[in-house]
């Protein structure tokens, strides 16, 4: 999948399989990597972890050169990449020049009880057309994105939709204040949001 010119995104489906069926040996995992996964015992969780490398790995992206920042963001050598997954699907994006984030949620996860903590009021609009979930998942892309701690979702990340019908992602801090410009796939059981950031060239802004 190409969401837009100069980056790529990639999807691995891990439904019912075990970890023999993802093309992944711990061999080729980098060390931090390698010692992550020693410490997640559920079986789910490791093909959770394993099937987010796997899609990695179908960007044409050496899994054994992937590493993260002290806040968690993954890094790799001349790209900027992102990582997701959940019960059913590894995510990853990656792009040449700009910071990006990617998410991806089951359709059926309930965020109703918590929506006070992420929805501002000024996103009431954006929320009743696409639905909550969707703000949530907006929003972990847009974290992503950012790639630092202590963001509050209510106060320091706003989704917004221009006069365009296009979506943003404002990411308000002091040290690195970001605006990505958001796409979406709803499927029949899951929602996937990236977010890049909106530094992109003239071209690529006319030609997406």
């Amino acid at each position: 999948m190409q969401p837009c010119p100069a980056s790529r995104i990639a999807v691995w489906l891990s439904v019912g399989e075990s970890e023999a069926d993802i093309p992944i040996a711990f061999s080729q995992l980098s060390e931090s990597d390698k010692n992550k996964l020693k410490r997640v015992k559920h079986t789910r969780k490791r093909l959770e972890f394993l099937s987010a490398r796997a899609a990695f790995s179908k960007l044409g992206l050496d899994v054994g050169h992937l590493h993260f920042s002290p806040e968690g963001k993954p890094l790799f050598e001349n790209k900027l990449v992102a990582l997701s997954h959940n019960h059913m699907y590894g995510a990853a994006i990656s792009h040449d020049t700009s910071a990006v984030g990617i998410d991806v949620e089951a359709l059926n996860r309930r965020v109703e009880r918590i929506r006070h903590k992420f929805i501002h009021p000024s996103e009431e609009q954006v929320a009743a057309e696409y639905g909550e979930l969707f703000l949530w998942v907006a929003k972990e892309a847009a974290y992503k994105m950012h790639g630092r701690k202590q963001l509050d979702f209510l106060d320091d990340l706003r989704i917004e939709k221009d006069m365009n019908g296009q979506l943003w992602a404002l990411v308000n801090d002091a040290g690195q204040p970001l605006r990505g410009r958001l796409f979406h796939v709803r499927g029949q059981e899951t929602l996937m949001c990236w977010c890049v950031d909106s530094q992109l060239s003239t071209e690529e802004m006319r030609t997406e």
